[in-house]
C-alpha cells in the first residue's frame, strides 16, 4: 500500500468509521507526498447529501398528503364529486334545527364542512341540497349532520346531536341519506 491516490483515498474512507486512528495515507497527507484531499470530497458530498435529503423530505411532505389512499394521478387531479344530492329525514317526533353538514375524507381523514344556514326542519318533514364535496370524487365518503333539538322551555338546546349516514363512493348525482328517529 504505498502512497498513491486511490490507496489514500481507500484509506481515508476507512479510516472515516474510525476517527483519531493516524495511517500511512494521512501520514502522506500531512508530509505533501499525498496531494489528494479527500476531506473536502466528503464534506461536499455529505452536504450534497444533506440538501437531497431536505429537498426530498419536502417534496414528500408536500405530495404526500394529497396522495393519500389515491394513486398518484388520481391525487393530483383529484375533483370535486359533483352535483351530490344530500337527505336529511327528521323521524325525531320533534321539530330539529339543522346548523351544520360535514363529509368525510378519507384521504385527508378529516371532517370537511359543507355550510349551511341554520334551518328549521318540522316532524316528519325532509331537509334536502345538492352541493358539489370536494376532493372526495371516486372515493368511499359519508355525511355527518349537526342539529339541535327544543328543550323543555322551547329554546334550542346547547348540546349538539349529530348523525351519520352509511359510507359509498362518491360519483356524481350520488345520493346520501340520514333519517333521524
Amino acid at each position: 500500500m504505498g502512497n498513491s491516490m486511490p490507496a489514500c483515498h481507500d484509506r481515508h474512507i476507512e479510516i472515516e468509521a474510525t476517527p483519531g486512528r493516524l495511517t500511512p495515507c494521512h501520514r502522506a497527507i500531512a508530509s505533501s507526498a499525498c496531494t489528494y484531499q479527500p476531506h473536502q470530497q466528503v464534506k461536499a458530498m455529505t452536504q450534497h447529501t444533506k440538501k437531497f435529503f431536505a429537498a426530498s423530505v419536502a417534496l414528500l411532505s408536500t405530495v404526500m398528503p394529497i396522495l393519500g389512499t389515491a394513486t398518484p394521478a388520481e391525487a393530483l387531479f383529484r375533483r370535486s364529486c359533483k352535483d351530490v344530492y344530500l337527505l336529511v329525514e327528521n323521524e325525531t317526533g320533534e321539530e330539529i334545527l339543522v346548523i351544520d353538514v360535514d363529509y368525510w375524507d378519507p384521504s385527508s381523514e378529516l371532517w370537511r364542512s359543507e355550510p349551511v344556514s341554520n334551518e328549521t326542519i318540522p316532524d316528519g318533514q325532509p331537509w334536502q341540497e345538492q352541493r358539489n364535496l370536494e376532493k372526495v370524487d371516486q372515493m368511499n365518503t359519508k355525511i355527518r349532520v349537526e342539529y339541535r333539538t327544543r328543550s323543555g322551555n322551547g329554546e334550542w338546546s346547547e348540546s349538539v346531536q349529530e348523525e351519520e349516514s352509511s359510507s359509498a363512493v362518491c360519483v356524481r348525482n350520488q345520493a346520501y341519506t340520514i333519517t333521524l328517529d
